[in-house]
């Protein structure tokens, strides 16, 4: 994985953020998906376990869709000027293109050293959702 390969992703990052789409850190990225605007939420490859463990909690109760990244909170502060590693896509469109560039930086090795293959990203959301009551 290079800085090639996520270069596209950050941009289609700074693309959201300056249409007004894109909203960063927990508590904003919470909000937007509890008020049903959230498309997409996105987490960075270095984000606190505890933090992962809460954001894919909101993302399971509000159904939004959540997704781990390949870059750095370092590399999103570089990118969008402001250091986070939660952010939250607010339109349809725009997050299928985030999605995308997403799937085309991803290192399936480095996934796999990381324990994050799409089997477990599956597996942990399904059981998220039965720990809440969700599952019907």
């Amino acid at each position: 994985m290079g800085y090639k390969n996520n270069s596209r992703l950050l941009s289609m990052l700074g693309i959201c953020k300056k249409a007004g789409k894109l909203a960063e850190g927990f508590d904003p990225v919470a909000e937007l998906a509890k008020k049903s605007g959230a498309r997409l939420i996105l987490t960075a490859c270095d984000l606190s376990p505890k933090s992962l463990k809460e954001i894919a909690r909101v993302a399971s109760m509000n159904t939004v869709e959540h997704m781990g990244l390949s870059v750095t909170m370092d590399e999103i502060w570089q990118g969008l000027g402001r250091r986070s590693g939660i952010l939250a896509v607010a339109d349809e469109g725009l997050a299928e293109s985030v999605k995308k560039a997403a799937e085309d930086a991803r290192d399936p090795a480095a996934d796999r050293r990381a324990g994050l293959d799409s089997a477990n990203v599956k597996q942990s959301a399904a059981a998220l959702k039965e720990e809440n009551g969700l599952c019907q």
